[in-house]
Parts: C-alpha cells; sequence; structure tokens
C-alpha cells in the first residue's frame, strides 16, 4: 500500500473507523481520539487532551497527562516501577504514611 498526499487527502480509512493519514512529512494513525504521529523531528502519541512526545530536545508531556504541581508545592520525582511504568515517588512522609496503613 502506497499512502499518497495527493491522493484521497493521503488518508485511507478502515471499517472499524481507524485511519492512517501522511502529509509528506508526517504519518499519523487515528482511532477515536487517540492519535500516534511520527515524523523525522518526534514521536507523538495523544489520546483526548493527554500528550506524550519525544524528540531531540527530550520528552515532553501535557499538563493534563500527569498533575502540574501548583506553584509553591512539593514536587514529587518520578521513577520507573518493575513494569516499566512512570510513576509519581511519593514523598518519605507519604509513602511511610501509606504502609503503615496497609
Amino acid at each position: 500500500m502506497i499512502l499518497d498526499p495527493d491522493e484521497h487527502g493521503g488518508a485511507v480509512k478502515f471499517p472499524n473507523g481507524a485511519q492512517v493519514f501522511t502529509n509528506g512529512t508526517t504519518i499519523q494513525v487515528f482511532l477515536g481520539s487517540s492519535v500516534v504521529q511520527v515524523s523525522n523531528d518526534y514521536a507523538r502519541l495523544q489520546h483526548g487532551g493527554n500528550v506524550f512526545q519525544l524528540d531531540a530536545d527530550g520528552v515532553r508531556v501535557s499538563p493534563g497527562a500527569v498533575d502540574v504541581a501548583a506553584s509553591g508545592e512539593t514536587v514529587s520525582p518520578l521513577g520507573i516501577n518493575d513494569a516499566g511504568r512512570l510513576r509519581r515517588i511519593p514523598a518519605a512522609g507519604a509513602l511511610r504514611d501509606r504502609r503503615k496503613a496497609h
């Protein structure tokens, strides 16, 4: 299959509503409220308003995807758990309190 930006608007539509689209510089896959975009400059995953982008400058995560700290609020660092998921590392006191509750 060849995706040609000059034919059908560069899109292929599938029976389940998914679309694959290219404008010649970026390829995108759409299904419902989820989009994956890949270009020479970045890769982006989006679900609704949540965006995760990887590019030469690093990783960008939209404020909707991760809670944003208010001014003056203590910020929790992020870490990767055993399942390979990015998670907030609670402050030492919060972790101690959570362990007592279990």
